[in-house]
């Protein structure tokens, strides 16, 4: 068991760790690294007999530059022990694999039931430039005491303490009625109807009771922020529930904001776990929300479902997003792929293709990204069991991107045999640490209680630094300045122009239009003189982005427009 340290120590630890003796669950040493693992017992505010749930990347919330993570900490969820409160961790990187955590909240509500699975998402809801971090508590069983408890815990940074706040700035019931079960499984984040307002989009594997006509019907629900996020007198007020039992018939997990046709109006994927089923909405305005398309059982008489395990990408590199879904019945297990179409209403059961045959594991958790910069997919996938591995699906350059022939399944990470180590999530993170390789950050959710050897996070650093930049020896800058990006609007590749005077640290990143830090193109020091940088936006959806460059004292922000 741990030892126990004092405030400012735990503020304090940091985790510096090399590859050594890693080598035993890396297997493609060729192309990562372990970088760094975490350890609950090196965190007194992290339970020994609690593992990670899941991580959140990656984040820049206190604008200093430097990138986090965030991470659910969830004894519900991953401990055997206890149902006690859930935490959230929020790790910081200061020098190349070194990761500091830097603050933690518990949530301060007592939780009576198992199964949790939490979910936090990140955003500038109320637009005032401070970040919020959302909370979405899924276990918070009705009780005679308690006919109404908050479902949506707030944390909104502080600039005047550097910090997020120790309590919420808001909760939120939802404008549910009494007696109203509602197991929150996902928040996105955006402005999906394009009013101007970003808005809280819900999903729930579980949605029934409270004397509500069509309870049971809603697990869909949108609702964009009266006022500011403040306690007092602000709240959420519902812009959309879906009433017609869409997402019924099996587990809600997860809900995805693209535009997949490309015809400037965002969708909401919503996947239920019954034998792959999913459904989109489509905004048509203001508060308007119509049903696209409305696939079912497309696997059918086979169970296949997803927990947070479905990736939109552009994989073929033709400026249009494509769907990839890493399926489970508990076993077998299977990829799906769905390509691009301009017709959400004709995407049917037809149109998911398997990458993969029947695999004898359980795949859940999965993320997507372009992990060595060769402009090729690579679609990460945990299984929690038997064979407890984390894969990497990687396509093959100059093969079809919609049947196995054009794709290559390799094991990544295995867990270690004298563990009980249960990998259900992975997270591609963009260079958290600016050495220019990307990350891949493994959760094992399941640690034991008298094993402080027991690792929760392992993050998995590419051996490829992706960005590179080129220097103008023949212009001589005369001051620090930032230059429009050219070509602008741009699909999908764009070139960043900067001038130093002298040499500092320089740093240049992107957001999107909600301040989500999306990736850092630099984060080192450079000499002086004009630079360049390509920025590559393949995998992103069309829309407003921003870079921001950092320069010493020098910081500049310009708005650059990505249409595919």
């Amino acid at each position: 068991m741990k030892k126990f340290c004092t405030a400012l120590t735990l503020l304090a630890t940091t985790v510096l760790l090399t590859s050594q003796g890693f080598a035993q669950r890396l297997l493609d040493t060729a192309n990562f690294t372990i970088s760094a693992e975490i350890k609950p017992s090196d965190y007194p505010e992290w339970s020994d007999s609690t593992a990670a749930w899941r991580v959140y990347a990656t984040y820049d919330l206190d604008k200093d530059g430097k990138k986090e993570f965030l991470v659910i900490v969830d004894p519900a969820t991953t401990s055997a022990l206890d149902t006690s409160m859930a935490t959230i961790l929020r790790f910081e990187a200061t020098a190349n694999n070194t990761y500091q955590l830097v603050w933690h909240a518990q949530i301060p509500y007592m939780q009576i039931t198992k199964g949790s699975w939490p979910c936090i998402a990140v955003g500038d809801v109320d637009k005032d430039g401070n970040m919020e971090i959302f909370y979405g508590q899924p276990s918070n069983q009705i009780t005679a005491g308690d006919p109404n408890p908050d479902r949506i815990f707030i944390y909104e940074y502080e600039p005047s303490s550097g910090n997020f706040p120790a309590t919420p700035t808001m909760t939120s019931k939802l404008q549910f009625p009494d007696r109203y079960y509602y197991a929150i499984t996902s928040i996105v984040l955006d402005d999906v109807d394009n009013d101007g307002d970003v808005e809280m989009i819900l999903s729930a594997r579980r949605a029934y009771g409270g004397g509500w006509g069509n309870a049971s019907l809603r697990p869909l629900f949108i609702y964009h922020l009266l006022g500011d996020i403040s306690p007092g007198f602000s709240s959420f007020e519902v812009e959309f529930s879906d009433t017609l039992g869409t997402f019924n018939g099996g587990y809600y997990f997860n809900n995805h904001v693209v535009d997949f046709d490309g015809d400037g109006k965002k969708e909401i994927w919503g996947f239920t776990w019954d034998m792959l089923t999913f459904a989109v909405y489509e905004a048509q305005g203001k508060d308007t929300y119509t049903l696209q398309t409305d696939v079912n059982q497309a696997t059918a008489p086979d169970d296949y479902g997803e927990q947070n395990s479905v990736g939109f990408f552009d994989a073929n590199k033709d400026g249009k997003l494509e769907m990839f879904l890493a399926g489970q019945v508990s076993p077998p297990s299977a990829v799906f792929y769905l390509p691009n179409t301009d017709n959400l209403a004709g995407i049917t059961t037809s149109s998911i293709k398997w990458l993969t045959s029947p695999l004898p594991v359980n795949f859940q958790g999965a993320d997507i990204g372009d992990i060595d910069g060769d402009g090729e997919v690579d679609f990460f996938i945990g299984d929690w069991g038997p064979d407890r591995k984390v894969y990497r699906l990687k396509h093959l350059t100059g093969k079809p991107y919609d049947d196995s022939t054009g794709y290559k399944l390799d094991t990544l990470f295995h867990a270690p045999n004298d563990s009980n180590y249960t990998l259900l999530n992975v997270t591609v993170c963009n260079d958290l640490d600016g050495d220019g390789k990307r990350e891949v950050i493994i959760v094992n959710t399941d640690v034991r209680p008298d094993h402080p050897e027991d690792v929760s996070l392992f993050i998995i650093e590419s051996n490829v630094a992706v960005q590179s930049v080129r220097t103008l020896p023949e212009i001589v800058p005369t001051q620090f300045s930032l230059e429009q990006n050219y070509p602008n609007p741009f699909n999908p590749s764009s070139t960043i122009r900067f001038s130093l005077t002298a040499a500092t640290t320089v740093e240049l990143f992107i957001t999107n239009s909600i301040g989500q830090r999306i990736a850092t193109l630099l984060n080192k020091p450079m000499d002086k003189g004009v630079h360049e940088v390509t920025f590559n936006a393949d995998g992103l959806a069309s829309g407003t982005y921003f870079y921001t460059l950092k320069a010493g004292n020098y910081v500049q922000t310009k708005k650059m427009m990505l249409m595919k």
